[in-house]
């Protein structure tokens, strides 16, 4: 994010719930206190705004009063990146809010230590144990029966001829 040539911010959190409630998130911000610092947030916002749209940081300095009208021109003269609109029609706001909506936003933060309590229940336990027994099972299975040779490259060749 970029902010009047002034301030810039980059990193992965969002001002969601179960961004600021569950996620590991970093985030760096630098302010621009001088000319020469305003001068660095610009560069960086055409070169950004050039590499994700194909064109070069020059091009969008030259462009900058008709910034939209240049990158629209720029995608119709056959950039191979160009900003591309979202047809509203295209998405579903019913399912967006029923079943995105909850797992990416939910409406209360995560409470991860109640989450923390419920995970090792007998349930939780029976099911982690069965688990390991099926995979020691299987791997005795591959080492002392024929299971291995399914495997086999001239058993598969000479199955498949």
């Amino acid at each position: 994010m970029i902010i009047d040539d002034d301030l810039v911010r980059i990193g992965s959190a969002n001002l969601n719930n179960r961004s600021m409630g569950a996620d590991s998130e970093c985030d760096l911000a630098f302010e621009a206190t001088t000319e020469a610092h305003r001068d660095f947030v610009r560069r960086l916002r055409r070169r950004l705004i050039g590499h994700f749209c194909g064109a070069a940081e020059e091009e969008v300095a030259e462009n900058e009063s008709r910034l939209l009208r240049f990158l629209d021109a720029y995608a119709v003269a056959g950039a191979t990146k160009a900003l591309q609109p979202i047809e509203v029609g295209q998405v579903s706001f019913r399912a967006l809010n029923d079943f995105i909506q909850p797992i990416a936003d939910p409406r209360i933060p995560l409470n991860l230590k109640r989450a923390a309590n419920r995970m090792w229940t007998t349930r939780t336990l029976l099911g982690t144990a069965g688990l390991v027994l099926m995979l020691m099972a299987l791997t005795l299975l591959w080492r002392y029966t024929p299971l291995r040779s399914y495997a086999d490259i001239g058993f598969l060749s000479a199955i498949m001829s």
